[in-house]
């Protein structure tokens, strides 16, 4: 992890409140809409109201045979989709070079699903 990343293990509860179970996608974007709900009231108030700051998330569940560097690997995957979503030309040299070098790798290891325009983001890294 580097520059404004930072990982939060948690244990969730992973019922909804009418009592269905959520799968991992819809809880880590109840999640996010928690956090950054509860981020703008923090800026209420402050030089930063009304500016559009957002937080993105990436999460991962831990199963009983993952390594915890597994599911990091994943939740880092996540992040970059739900900070980009798709828009590679938006995205920095130095999450391409992260992708590139670090996340990737990792994640074909454990034969974890990737998305096919974080594969092209990543070959676009120029070093």
């Amino acid at each position: 992890m580097g520059g404004d990343e930072y990982a939060v293990y948690d244990v969730v509860d992973k019922t909804a409140v009418d009592g269905r179970s959520l799968d991992n996608a819809t809880n880590s974007e109840l999640q996010s809409q928690r956090v950054n709900e509860t981020y703008q009231k923090l800026l209420l108030g402050t030089e930063f109201e009304g500016i559009p700051l957002k937080i993105s998330l990436g999460s991962a569940q831990i199963g009983p045979d993952m390594k915890p560097e597994d599911a990091f690997a994943i939740a880092d995957h996540n992040m970059f989709v739900a900070k980009y979503s798709g828009k590679i030309a938006s995205m920095t040299e130095d999450d391409k070079l992260q992708l590139r070098e670090h996340t990737l790798p990792h994640l074909r290891k454990i034969g974890a699903r990737v998305e096919t325009w974080l594969e092209q983001a990543a070959s676009e890294v120029s070093v």
